[in-house]
């Protein structure tokens, strides 16, 4: 899933960099628009160059603990604007191996609760679409799920379950 941000300098100016290391200097991009011109350049390099946007907080899954760790950015301003309709997409990041099992094998499931709705997401991401990422730990997945106008109707407290099966 690639999506384009305007916050263009912070950012994306330490992607470039790696991008330019990475190709040993083959590729040069100091702009967004010179890193989308190199696009199918880049993938080959490394798919975590991909995902996009960087700067998007990320989720936490605790497999251990069962605990999801919110962002602070999502803590002080919310989830989105009331009726909005896949405007947003919350990613997580779960390391990829609990208990000898691979969680890149397993349909992801999220249960939420929003005031009197709650429903099932289920299958909005197949496993081409999970990305492994060689960040800072290895072997984890990110996802995203994009957040529909049924959970943004009325304003208030979203409560969600993250399930592997």
């Amino acid at each position: 899933m690639i999506t384009k941000t305007l916050n263009l300098d912070d950012a994306y100016q330490a992607l470039f960099q790696e991008v330019s290391e990475k190709s040993n200097g083959s590729i040069n991009v100091d702009n967004i628009e010179a890193y989308f011109g190199s696009i199918q350049e880049i993938a080959n390099l490394d798919s975590k160059f991909l995902r996009l946007p960087l700067d998007e907080p990320l989720f936490e899954i605790d497999a251990n603990t069962r605990k999801i760790t919110v962002p602070n950015e999502f803590k002080s301003n919310g989830l989105s604007v009331q009726g909005d309709h896949l405007a947003e997409i919350i990613f997580f990041r779960i390391e990829r191996y609990f208990d000898y099992k691979d969680l890149s094998t397993c349909n992801i499931e999220i249960n939420w609760k929003m005031g009197d709705k709650e429903g099932k997401t289920k299958r909005f991401i197949q496993f081409n679409d999970v990305m492994t990422i060689d960040e800072v730990k290895s072997n984890c997945i990110i996802f995203g799920w994009p957040v529909n106008n049924i959970i943004t109707q009325k304003s208030g407290s979203l409560t969600f379950a993250v399930e592997f099966n």
